[in-house]
């Protein structure tokens, strides 16, 4: 689904490029490269951290058994989903679409955070009831100021 997500986003994107004429900008692709190491990156320390706080037996991949409110996930409930969210807007740089980037990334980001967060907010609360309803009370879903975002990496940095 996702995949389908991005690769249409593409096409309508190079469409949209076409008919409002707008050209690539020559800045774009290091950028996007740069957007989508920093995502990674974020993606690895956040997994890292679901794995280290998040388990307290063997069980397999996703299968947490704790409540993760340790480094990242004291900023935001949702560290992982916004940062990979940010997917089709690197996407939209790499490919050099001013409206990739501009009209159907900010959409696409969107409609991804709605779809995450309401899969795993569903989850979580079935999974670990009333702590993670009194965590939900004072961690936001998804934190993107500066000062949180700084913090953020800080944290994830160590």
């Amino acid at each position: 689904m996702w995949v389908s997500m991005l690769a249409g986003g593409y096409l309508a994107s190079r469409a949209l490029d076409t008919l409002l004429g707008w050209g690539c900008c020559t800045y774009c692709i290091p950028a996007g490269l740069a957007l989508l190491a920093l995502i990674g990156w974020t993606s690895m320390v956040t997994s890292r951290y679901l794995a280290t706080y998040g388990k307290s037996s063997l069980k397999g991949f996703g299968e947490l058994d704790r409540l993760v409110t340790e480094g990242p996930y004291s900023c935001m409930r949702h560290p992982m989903h916004s940062m990979l969210a940010f997917t089709p807007i690197a996407l939209g740089l790499v490919t050099a679409s001013p409206s990739y980037v501009l009209l159907v990334g900010p959409a696409l980001y969107a409609l991804i955070m709605v779809l995450a967060v309401r899969v795993d907010e569903a989850e979580s609360v079935e999974r670990f009831g009333e702590d993670y309803l009194r965590y939900r009370e004072v961690v936001p879903a998804i934190n993107l100021s500066v000062s949180s975002t700084v913090s953020l990496y800080v944290l994830v940095s160590l």
